[in-house]
């Protein structure tokens, strides 16, 4: 043999220990640098808290929008008196390729009803618990959703939109949100999303902000391949100022179409997912701005 044939590959484990460890070091830990909208609890953009607080911030207001700012500030009366607050929105998206294995363009559409209700608060308004829901229709327009767009349609090995998919009605969310000492201590239980908790940051949306499974459902290192709907449990903890804890277990063969099934399908199989996150931030308020977990 001669010496191009002896010679080993340059990704070899011996010969590159840096390259494994600086590899390990990447898929361990996430560094964040965006915003959240939820100071303390540390859940996804896409999550239904995250997302009625982005649904009420204060725009420019012109005399096109007085009627609906009224209805806002109707709505939000009406939540401080019953604790009671539901949102509808509609999302749509179309996608093309200049060359592709069967169709050009893919489009779809998602119809979302969201929103909580606070049952139960202490005189101080330091803790509080309620329901939180989210149900959905999702569908496609053309003969694949996006979600099959490009695997089925271009080729692509992989999910360019996994919410924009053909499911028809599910129901993401239905649980109990528990919350101690001013957020410092969240609970929930019930029908959950795993990614709104799991290794997420604040751009990881797929309503508004990566296209790319791998990036909407965290910072790519877990694949975003969990059930995003299914009965579970979550705990988040700070342990101070700077340190937090978020545990959860869900029942892995859930399914957001038939979320009946999940109450079965828990206590008899129990197969479940269980997640662990340590985190440290300088402070509360930037809790996402500036964070690294794992």
């Amino acid at each position: 043999m001669n010496n191009l044939t002896k010679k080993k590959s340059p990704f070899a484990i011996k010969e590159s220990p840096r390259r494994l460890y600086f590899l390990l070091m990447l898929i361990l830990f996430n560094i964040s640098s965006s915003y959240s909208q939820n100071e303390k609890n540390i859940t996804s953009p896409a999550s239904v808290e995250n997302q009625l607080k982005s649904d009420q911030k204060e725009t420019e207001k012109t005399s096109l929008w007085n009627v609906l700012d009224s209805t806002d500030n109707a709505k939000n009366r009406f939540y401080e008196k019953s604790g009671f607050m539901v949102n509808m929105d509609y999302n749509s998206q179309v996608m093309g390729a200049t060359a592709a294995v069967n169709n050009n363009v893919g489009a779809s559409g998602v119809f979302r009803v969201y929103g909580k209700w606070n049952l139960v608060r202490n005189k101080k308004g330091t803790s509080e618990g309620g329901l939180v829901f989210k149900f959905e229709n999702r569908h496609k327009y053309t003969d694949n959703a996006l979600r099959e767009f490009g695997p089925i349609d271009v080729g692509f090995l992989g999910f360019m939109q996994s919410v924009y998919n053909d499911q028809k009605w599910r129901m993401t969310n239905l649980y109990w949100r528990q919350s101690f000492n001013n957020n410092k201590i969240v609970f929930y239980t019930g029908f959950v999303d795993v990614t709104d908790w799991a290794d997420v940051h604040a751009a990881a949306s797929p309503w508004t902000s990566f296209n790319n499974i791998l990036f909407a459902t965290g910072s790519g290192t877990m694949g975003g391949m969990f059930p995003d709907g299914s009965m579970g449990a979550m705990l988040n903890v700070w342990v101070s100022d700077n340190v937090y804890l978020v545990g959860s277990m869900i029942d892995i063969n859930g399914r957001a179409t038939e979320f009946w099934k999940s109450f079965d399908t828990f206590f008899s199989k129990f197969e479940t997912l269980k997640t662990f996150e340590i985190g440290y931030t300088p402070g509360m308020k930037s809790a996402f701005l500036k964070n690294i977990h794992a």
